[in-house]
């Protein structure tokens, strides 16, 4: 019997369905993009985040993060802050036709779920339209 021998049958790992993901559509995904939206976007400040946020020529919205090594040391860090914002994004499908960036400022891996959630929350309820 190897180690897992002990989980009972009730016991389940998470369905690849539950983890919060983007759909492709719905990424920034060029080089290009990021930067026309940082230089040319509408910038929102929060005490953690900055919001860039630009209009685009496409039916959908569209998300890219950016959270550097300097505000996140470790990459568990750097994922859970990602995946929140993600999550904050995907329950309020921010506005039609915009592109937002989000970049994590310094000292935000030391902040609970819940504040991140509140503050990222109300960085894109500002920006609604």
């Amino acid at each position: 019997m190897g180690p897992r021998s002990f989980k009972t049958q009730t016991e389940k790992r998470p369905k690849s369905t539950d983890r919060v993901m983007t759909p492709k559509l719905s990424r920034i995904k060029t080089t290009k993009d990021f930067i026309r939206t940082l230089k040319q976007g509408k910038k929102d400040l929060s005490p953690h985040f900055v919001l860039y946020s630009l209009i685009n020529n496409t039916d959908g919205s569209r998300l890219g993060i950016r959270v550097s090594k300097k505000a996140a040391s470790l990459s568990t860090d750097r994922n859970r802050v990602k995946r929140l914002i993600r999550a904050s994004w995907l329950s309020k499908k921010a506005g039609r036709g915009k592109d937002f960036v989000v970049v994590v400022r310094k000292y935000v891996k030391s902040r609970k779920n819940d504040s991140i959630l509140k503050e990222i929350d109300n960085l894109f309820n500002r920006n609604l339209s």
